[in-house]
C-alpha cells in the first residue's frame, strides 16, 4: 500500500492581462472569497513637436485591492484596462483605452487618450454591478507645434484613490477634473467624465490642437481641453484620472500602474473532501481484455490518499504497478479523477511513468497512461466511488 501526500492546499493565484475583451472567472467549489488587487491602465502621452515643445505625459493607473464575499460556482466579469492611445503624429488625438478612457482631442495635433479602468463584475456585469474598479490615467496635453511660442502640454492625472487626480494645465488649456465617488470629473472646455468613462477631450479649432482624454473609472476623469480658444502658443490641458470603488476594507493607490491594466484573483482551494474508489476486473484495451485492481482512499478532509493501483495487459505486454497516487478528486458522488506516478513496463522496459484514472461509480473507468488511454465501459468486475 502507498500513500501519496496530503491534500492541503496551497493558494492559487489567477492574473488577468489585458486582452481588449471582457473576461470571466468562475468561483471554485468550496470558495466563498476572493483576494482580488487590480490596476488601472495608464494613459497616452500627447504629441510632442521635436525641438520645440513636449507633449503631456499620460497619467499612471491606479490600484484597487480588496477582500470579495462570493458564492461557489458564482461567475464573476473581469475587465482589464487598456493604455490610452499615444497621440499620432500627425491629425487626430489618441485612442481611449479599452475600459472607459476618453479620446484624446485634436484635429491637428493631439492629446493621449484616457487610460480604461479595471474592474471585476457580479451579477449580470452591468455597469452598476461592479464590485472593485482601479481608475485608469487620463491623457497628456499636445504640445503646441508653433516655434515662437513654444508651450507643454498638460500632463495625465493619475487613476485611482476615491478622487482620481486633476490633468495638469497648458499655457492655453486647462486639465480635466478627476472623477470621484459619485461624479465624473469636470472637463477643462471638453467633455465631463461620467459613472464608467472618461470624458472626451476638446481642441482649439484656431491651430487643431487637442488635449487628453479622461480617464475611465468608477467615475471617469474630465477631458483635457483649451479654455482660451485661439491663445498663441496656446498648448492642451491632460485627461483628469478616473476614481476608485470597492467594498468595505478596500485600498487604493493612486498613480502606480504604467501600460496596461492587470488584474489577480488569489484564492485557497477548499481542501479535497473524504472518499474512495474501489475497482477491480477486466478493460477493453485496444481489442484486448486487461486486468486491473484499484483501491484508493481518503479517510480524512484533506487528508492523505492511500491505496494501490495494477494494470497487466499480456497481449500488448504493459504493466503497471507501485502506484503512488496525488490527486483524488470528486464530480457530484458518483465520479471520480485519480492522478499519480507508477512504475510502468512497456514492451519490457520499465520506468517511472505518470497516470490518470476516470472512474463512475458502478459504470466506467478510464486509465490514460504514456499516451495511451484505454477503458470505458468495464467488461467484467465493478467500479464502486464513495464520497465522504
Amino acid at each position: 500500500m502507498t500513500a501519496g501526500s496530503a491534500g492541503a492546499a496551497a493558494p492559487t493565484t489567477v492574473t488577468f492581462t489585458f486582452t481588449g475583451a471582457p473576461q470571466t472567472f468562475t468561483v471554485p467549489t468550496g470558495v466563498t472569497s476572493l483576494g482580488v488587487d487590480a490596476f488601472g491602465a495608464q494613459g497616452g502621452a500627447g504629441l510632442t513637436s521635436t525641438n520645440i515643445s513636449s507633449g503631456g505625459a499620460g497619467g499612471l493607473g491606479g490600484r484597487a485591492t480588496a477582500a470579495l464575499a462570493v458564492a461557489p460556482g458564482q461567475v464573476l466579469q473581469v475587465n482589464v484596462g487598456g493604455a490610452g492611445g499615444d497621440a499620432p503624429y500627425g491629425p487626430g488625438g489618441g485612442a481611449g483605452g479599452f475600459g472607459g478612457g476618453g479620446a484624446g482631442g485634436g484635429t491637428n495635433f493631439g492629446g493621449g487618450g484616457g487610460g480604461g479602468a479595471s474592474d471585476v463584475r457580479g451579477g449580470g456585469f452591468s455597469l452598476g454591478e461592479r464590485l472593485l474598479v482601479a481608475g485608469g490615467g487620463g491623457g497628456g496635453g499636445d504640445g503646441t507645434p508653433d516655434p515662437d511660442s513654444p508651450a507643454n502640454g498638460g500632463g495625465g492625472g493619475a487613476g485611482g484613490g476615491a478622487a482620481g487626480a486633476a490633468g495638469g494645465n497648458g499655457t492655453g488649456g486647462v486639465g480635466g477634473g478627476g472623477g470621484t465617488a459619485s461624479t465624473g470629473g469636470s472637463g477643462g472646455g471638453a467633455q465631463d467624465g461620467g459613472a464608467g468613462i472618461g470624458g472626451d477631450a476638446g481642441w482649439d479649432p484656431g491651430n487643431g490642437i487637442g488635449g487628453g482624454g479622461g480617464g475611465g473609472g468608477w467615475f471617469g476623469g474630465g477631458g483635457g481641453g483649451n479654455a482660451t480658444r485661439g491663445a498663441a502658443g496656446g498648448a492642451e490641458g491632460g485627461g483628469g484620472g478616473g476614481s476608485a470603488f470597492g467594498p468595505a476594507g478596500a485600498v487604493f493607490a493612486t498613480g502606480v500602474q504604467s501600460g496596461n491594466g492587470q488584474v489577480t484573483i488569489t484564492y485557497t482551494p477548499a481542501p479535497p473532501p473524504a472518499g474512495k474508489v474501489t475497482a477491480a476486473g477486466q478493460l477493453d484495451a485496444g481489442g484486448y481484455a486487461a486486468e486491473f485492481g484499484l483501491a484508493a482512499d481518503r479517510q480524512a478532509v484533506g487528508g492523505p490518499i492511500a491505496g494501490h493501483f495494477h494494470y497487466q495487459n499480456h497481449d500488448a505486454g504493459v504493466r503497471i504497478e507501485d502506484a503512488t497516487f496525488t490527486v483524488l478528486t470528486f464530480t457530484g458522488t458518483s465520479a471520480a479523477h485519480l492522478e499519480g506516478t507508477a512504475t510502468c513496463t512497456i514492451g519490457g522496459h520499465a520506468s517511472s511513468c505518470a497516470f490518470s484514472i476516470d472512474a463512475t461509480d458502478k459504470d466506467t473507468l478510464t486509465l490514460t497512461y504514456d499516451t495511451t488511454t484505454v477503458g470505458g465501459a468495464v467488461k467484467t468486475g465493478h467500479v464502486a466511488v464513495t464520497v465522504g
